[in-house]
C-alpha cells in the first residue's frame, strides 16, 4: 500500500488511496475524491459520471437552477425548508442546521456550475456542483435537483450533504454493523479474509470525501446487487452509489458485504435499484 498525501490550506490531509486499485480506477477514483475535496475541480465528463444527457422532463436550466441553488443555501428557517429541498428521512431542523453550520466548515460558496440535465433510474435531475472556498482551498458538494409529484424541482438534502446513516466513524470502528452510505465506487480485486474466494464475491473499493479511508465492498457473484453495481459501471470507471452495507465477522474495519444497492447516484428512488435485477 502507498500513499499520496496533498495539503490544502491549513494542511487539509486528503485520501490514500490503496496501489491495488488498476491504473484506470484509480485514476478515475481519484479525480472524483479530488473533485468533490477540492483538488482542482474537473469537468464532470472527464469524471466518470455522464451528466450531460437528454431528460424526459424539462430542465430548469441553467440560469434558473443556479438562482435556485443560491436560495436553497440560504435557509435558514425551517418553514422554507420543503420548498426547496427534498425532505426525505431528515426533520427541516437538522437541515437548517447543517446549512447554518455549512460556511463555517467549508466556507464562502466560491461558484454554482452547471454540470447538466440528466435522468438515472428514470428519474430526471438538473445537476450543478457547489464549490466552496476557504483559506484559498476549494471544496465541491454536488447538487441534484430532482422534480417532485407536483413537478416542482427541489434539491435532494441527502445527496448535497452526503448522508451517512450512521457515521463513518460509527461504522469504520464498529459501532455499528449496518449503515446507509453514499460513495464513489469501482471495481477492484481485493480478496481475503470472509472474502478470499473471488469465485463466490465480487469486490468493489468505494470511497467518501467525509472519511479517508478507502473501503473495500464484496457482493455475492450473479446476486441482483452485483448485477446492479455491474450495470452502473459497465461504462465508466466510477460511479456515484447508495448502498447499504453490513460488516462481517472476521473482516478488517474496513471490509463490508453490499447488502443492497438502494440507488444509482446519491438521491433515492422511488424503486430501490437492486429490485430491477432480481
Amino acid at each position: 500500500m502507498s500513499k499520496f498525501i496533498q495539503k490544502l490550506g491549513f494542511g487539509l490531509l486528503f485520501v490514500a488511496i490503496v496501489a491495488l486499485l488498476s491504473v484506470g480506477g484509480w485514476l478515475a477514483l481519484k479525480r472524483n475524491i479530488d473533485a468533490a475535496k477540492g483538488v482542482g475541480y474537473k469537468d464532470p465528463k472527464e469524471i466518470g459520471q455522464n451528466v450531460v444527457q437528454k431528460s424526459i422532463v424539462e430542465s430548469l436550466g441553467e440560469d434558473q437552477a443556479k438562482s435556485f441553488v443560491e436560495s436553497a443555501l440560504a435557509v435558514r428557517v425551517t418553514a422554507d425548508v420543503d420548498k426547496y429541498f427534498r425532505i426525505g428521512e431528515n426533520s427541516p431542523d437538522k437541515i437548517v442546521a447543517f446549512l447554518s453550520a455549512l460556511q463555517s466548515k467549508e466556507g464562502e460558496i466560491a461558484k454554482i456550475q452547471w454540470r447538466g440535465n440528466n435522468s438515472a433510474g428514470r428519474v430526471a435531475r438538473d445537476e450543478l456542483s457547489v464549490m466552496f472556498k476557504v483559506s484559498g482551498a476549494l471544496k465541491n458538494r454536488v447538487a441534484l435537483l430532482i422534480p417532485d409529484g407536483i413537478g416542482k424541482w427541489k434539491v435532494d438534502y441527502d445527496a448535497f450533504a452526503r448522508t451517512s446513516t450512521p457515521s463513518w466513524s460509527e461504522l469504520i470502528e464498529g459501532k455499528s454493523n449496518i449503515g446507509e452510505v453514499r460513495v464513489f465506487a469501482s471495481t477492484d480485486n481485493y480478496y481475503n479474509g470472509p472474502f478470499s474466494d473471488e469465485r463466490e464475491w465480487q469486490c468493489y473499493s468505494f470511497i467518501s470525501p467525509d472519511t479517508d479511508m478507502v473501503m473495500k465492498g464484496y457482493s455475492k457473484m450473479d446476486s441482483a446487487q452485483t448485477k446492479a453495481m455491474n450495470s452502473l459501471l459497465e461504462d465508466r470507471k466510477v460511479a456515484r452509489v447508495t448502498l447499504e452495507i453490513r460488516r462481517v465477522k472476521c473482516g478488517e474495519s474496513r471490509q463490508f458485504e453490499i447488502s443492497r444497492v438502494l440507488s444509482s447516484d446519491w438521491a433515492k428512488e422511488e424503486v430501490i435499484f437492486d429490485e430491477k435485477f432480481q
